[in-house]
């Protein structure tokens, strides 16, 4: 079964899975605190086709050095 897709202004805490399409309209890196050349994560706001906007992160599990 497909999941339908949702507006950024639906999600609540009931689901852990959300369907949705998105345009990024910022990104940023978040280096290591503990080695600044070391990346941490990737901060993202995400806009939906209405407009309503959310960030996220994207936590980086591997070693990236920039």
């Amino acid at each position: 079964m497909e999941m339908a897709v949702k507006d950024v202004s639906d999600i609540n805490p009931s689901k852990e899975s959300w369907k949705l399409v998105v345009r990024v309209t910022h990104l940023w890196h978040v280096p290591s605190y503990n080695n600044p050349s070391e990346l941490h994560s990737i901060g993202l706001v995400l806009m939906d086709e209405k407009g309503d906007k959310i960030q996220a992160s994207i936590k980086i599990s591997i070693k990236m050095t920039y």
